[in-house]
């Protein structure tokens, strides 16, 4: 097979696929906007999960960290705001700080859990 015929049977199927998509794209688009919110129940035991997620996409940035409970997505600890990752270096040092900032929470929590007792 030459280098020609292996450029045209890729640009074929390039084109079928952009006019495939082209056609089915609009037709989703469209079932999109006439959906039936009681067609994806939001079920009770995962309504604070949810909350979590929307609040994770729709209110912090990409350069965010967010420390919280594992168990219980609701409790926030702490919003870190982190270096651009195109800066050089900058994955390292956002891994450490993240890294510090749960050890030290985490140490906390286990203080806490250790002295039951309130202080006041």
């Amino acid at each position: 097979m030459t280098i020609l015929t292996q450029y045209f049977r890729f640009h074929t199927r390039l084109t079928w696929q952009f006019l495939l998509l082209s056609l089915l794209l609009p037709m989703v688009c469209i079932a999109s906007i006439n959906a039936d919110p009681a067609a994806f129940p939001e079920y009770p035991v995962i309504s604070k999960n949810v909350e979590f997620w929307e609040k994770i996409y729709s209110t912090y940035s990409v350069n965010t960290a967010i420390i919280h409970d594992q168990n219980h997505l609701d409790r926030i600890y702490a919003i870190v705001s982190l270096k651009d990752e195109n800066i050089p270096g900058s994955q390292q040092n956002n891994d450490a700080i993240v890294e510090r900032i749960k050890k030290d929470y985490g140490a906390l929590l286990l203080k806490l859990a250790k002295n039951r007792s309130p202080a006041s």
